[in-house]
């Protein structure tokens, strides 16, 4: 009993002595955000691959646009209590009424101390592309709606500034545990969209600037509500998981601030244990990964939902009991 007692000592000595990571990433990932922006900008020290990758979509644009398109949002670590693996940050912006979606892919080194970067990626929206980013278009015409349409909305739909961004995370996902349909209507933008249209705005008018043969479909719209709560429902009946338990995934990262033409952000969030060989537990159940995504946009300094789910990485054994 001894010597199995001195075994389990000599491994947690060992397993502390290791580097331990540092949940607080808002300065890092923030730094690395602004090191690639700047190295584009001044067309120094670009990494092979990003400057290959954006060499095509530079001539298709414009150096002039491409600043704008790469200048990041700035991170908030909001809770440090879970542990982050991987991060996807992807931003839409409107220039000159074009939409460019930039995506930025944050990962943990193979230690899972630091965080290294990869990308931007910016991509020009248009055409058939349009077609399969309807959410990018309904965000960009609700950034286009006049100001008396907007302003006709319920006065508390949105928040003033991103400083209400958490409490907006929170009241849309209970409302989603909740399958509460009718707070998603003053808390989401395709919610906004469906009251604007009941309100008498040309929905339609302002699709046409992007897809000519589209008409708004307000019962779509609310579908596409009603399929995240269906979605919800079934992660937490998989985890048997409250909202509490899941709330600190939720809250681990908030927006600091929006660079000028960016009008949506969303991030994609993967959370497992420090020691990969590990699973992570949500809920009563244990999972290699848990993932939260969830895209908010931001019209007329007012911040909306767009979408927020939560997924789960099953190993191969629990796929049958797993409802994606």
């Amino acid at each position: 009993m001894g010597r199995v007692l001195l075994i389990l000592v000599l491994i947690g000595s060992l397993v502390g002595c290791g580097e331990k990571t540092d949940e607080n990433d808002t300065d890092q990932l923030n730094a690395l955000f602004l090191n690639i922006a700047e190295a584009i900008i001044t067309g120094k020290d670009v990494p092979h691959d990003t400057e290959y990758g954006l060499k095509y979509v530079r001539q298709r644009i414009g150096d002039s646009t491409i600043e704008k398109a790469v200048t990041p949002p700035t991170l908030k670590r909001v809770n440090p209590s879970v542990h982050v693996d991987s991060l996807q940050v992807n931003a839409l912006y409107k220039i000159n009424g074009a939409l460019f979606n930039t995506k930025w892919h944050f990962k943990r080194n193979e230690e899972g101390t630091e965080w290294t970067l990869m990308g931007p990626t910016v991509r020009d929206i248009k055409g058939h592309d349009l077609v399969y980013n309807t959410e990018d278009v309904l965000i960009a015409c609700l950034d286009n709606m006049s100001w008396d349409a907007f302003n006709a909305l319920e006065p508390d739909m949105g928040w003033e500034s991103s400083d209400d961004l958490l409490l907006l995370l929170e009241k849309t996902f209970n409302a989603l545990v909740d399958n509460d349909i009718g707070s998603l209507m003053f808390l989401t933008a395709p919610g906004a969209l469906v009251r604007a249209d009941e309100e008498g705005t040309d929905i339609t008018h302002l699709i046409s600037d992007y897809l000519p043969d589209r008409k708004f479909d307000p019962e779509g719209t609310t579908e596409y509500l009603k399929d995240q709560i269906r979605h919800t429902a079934d992660i937490m009946k998989y985890c048997q998981a409250d909202a509490k338990e899941v709330l600190p995934y939720v809250h681990a990262y908030s927006i600091d601030s929006m660079p000028e033409y960016c009008i949506r952000v969303s991030l994609s969030i993967t959370f497992t244990r420090p020691e990969k060989n590990l699973g992570i537990t949500v809920g009563e159940r244990s999972m290699k990964g848990f993932i939260v995504d969830w895209s908010a946009a931001r019209v007329n300094e007012k911040w909306f939902m767009d979408s927020l789910l939560i997924n789960c990485l099953v190993t191969d054994m629990a796929k049958g009991l797993y409802k994606p």
